[in-house]
């Protein structure tokens, strides 16, 4: 039986951090801090990005104001999507002909009737949160299927509550949960050469990967193939035509040009 593959999550859902162990092995409750400590740094890493998903899917400017508060407290650049929409809106908000009934428009909401732009983030951010919880259930335990029997939809729907105070049923998130599954699910990146070493540099360029996403390897040739074919890791180090896998290749023989990485 084949390895049990792992849903990778775009950068615009959160990363749910371990709980700390109160009792057991003090090695447990270190390793379940450090885990913490890098999710928590990996979340930050992946925050911008997120942010960026989330204003071109959804169109609503609290995206922006949301990436302008993290940037602000984390003495990060602005980054360039949000000069422009502050850019956009300052020329808006500068017309002569303005008045008081303009103002939402000035800053990009939208007025066409529905939910208020407030509620639709509100939703847009819970869907991402339980796609989140899912998630990680799924990757924890290779035993979980998404058939609502186990408890994981129920489990999202209490964090839903927890965190956001609403009532959301468990068939409600069910049906959040293969929609998001659609829309995370990549295309096979062929083509990667490979720079042996440790870590171990895949060469591609657009690869579309970004940090934290698995993929299994395949298509390595030469007497070490065995180091990457079929093995399965996050990806880190994630450029624009590279990326990185915790792999040590040092003093691999050549490998070949042509080696697929499949989310």
């Amino acid at each position: 039986m084949g390895k049990k593959r792992k849903r990778a999550l775009l950068p615009n859902h959160p990363l749910l951090l371990p709980k700390i162990p109160e009792k057991g092995p003090p090695e447990d409750r270190l390793k379940a801090s450090l885990k913490r400590v890098e999710l928590s740094r990996l979340g930050k890493l992946r925050a911008p990005d997120g942010f960026r998903l989330d204003y071109e899917e959804t169109g609503n400017p609290l995206a922006a104001w949301d990436a302008f508060i993290f940037a602000r407290e984390n003495n990060l650049p602005l980054p360039e999507w949000v000069l422009k929409y502050l850019d956009a809106t300052a020329r808006r908000l500068l017309r002569a002909d303005n008045n008081a009934s303009v103002l939402g428009w000035c800053f990009g909401f939208d007025s066409s009737g529905g939910p208020g732009p407030w509620q639709q983030y509100r939703t847009h951010r819970m869907k991402l949160l339980a796609a989140s919880c899912i998630a990680h259930r799924v990757n924890a335990d290779a035993s979980e299927k998404m058939n609502g029997k186990n408890g994981i939809f129920d489990d999202a729907a209490q964090l839903l509550r927890d965190q956001w105070e609403q009532e959301i049923n468990p068939e409600t998130v069910q049906q959040w949960a293969y929609r998001d599954a659609a829309k995370t699910r990549k295309a096979a990146v062929v083509g990667c050469s490979v720079m042996p070493g440790y870590p171990t540099i895949f060469k591609r360029e657009a690869h579309g990967l970004i940090d934290g996403d698995f993929v299994v390897l395949s298509g390595a040739t030469g007497k070490d193939a065995d180091l990457l074919n079929g093995k399965e890791y996050p990806v880190i180090y994630a450029a624009k035509d590279s990326f990185a896998l915790d792999i040590n290749t040092t003093g691999a023989a050549a490998m070949g040009g042509n080696i697929t990485a499949t989310p």
